[in-house]
């Protein structure tokens, strides 16, 4: 479970406030939403060509690194890959209205410790699951004016913000996303990763520096 839990639904699902799923990064920040299956996406970013220079064959390095992984990556980035994870959600005031939560980050090889990667997140955005609940969505998530936040979620806005060069969602997007972005991203080998405990073809089991533990398959 992920810290801030609410409790479950009728269904079993897990419920956390969305400013909880997003660091208080996108509004409304209290709205309640019940989360049915996260996936994550990684892809080494040396075999695919839009990440890869067409001239030096190098890896094209992402726009905000850990300055602690800055001169290694400058270095050889050769193992970097990209690792977004995505959250499908259902919205529990709003009719059963469906949405997809996506963290985008990345992930390295720590050269001293075998099986852990270092792991940095840039951002995100939030998008309707189903093109069909776009009118739906705007209701929701189109107000210029998000209810004001508690006074520890501003402290941790703040925080964000002053550390990590935090932007937090200002509005609808033309396709309807809202995004927020970390140009200062926190991370290092140190500081976030995860143990692979367990890996075959169809599963792998992690733990990361907290002590989560997830179990995932191969879609």
């Amino acid at each position: 479970t992920f810290p801030g839990l609410l409790g479950y639904n009728e269904q079993g699902d897990a419920l956390y406030t969305l400013g909880r799923l997003t660091f208080n990064m996108i509004p409304p920040h209290n709205l309640v939403c019940s989360v049915q299956k996260m996936t994550q996406h990684i892809h080494k970013l040396s075999q695919d060509p839009q990440h890869v220079h067409p001239h030096t064959g190098q890896v094209t390095l992402p726009p905000y690194i850990p300055t602690s992984l800055q001169e290694e990556l400058t270095h050889d980035a050769s193992e970097l890959r990209s690792y977004r994870t995505d959250v499908h959600f259902t919205v529990e005031e709003h009719n059963g209205l469906q949405g997809v939560l996506q963290m985008e980050g990345y992930t390295v090889p720590n050269p001293h410790e075998p099986n852990r990667y270092s792991i940095w997140f840039t951002g995100g955005r939030c998008l309707a699951r189903h093109d069909a609940d776009a009118d739906a969505w705007r209701h929701v998530f189109g107000s210029s004016l998000p209810p004001p936040l508690s006074i520890p979620q501003q402290l941790q806005l703040g925080v964000a913000q002053l550390l990590m060069g935090a932007q937090a969602a200002s509005g609808l997007r033309p396709d309807g996303s809202l995004d927020y972005v970390m140009k200062r991203p926190m991370g290092g080998h140190r500081r976030a990763y995860q143990d692979v405990l367990y890996v075959d073809d169809t599963t792998r089991i992690t733990a990361g520096n907290r002590g989560t533990v997830v179990v995932v398959s191969r879609l």
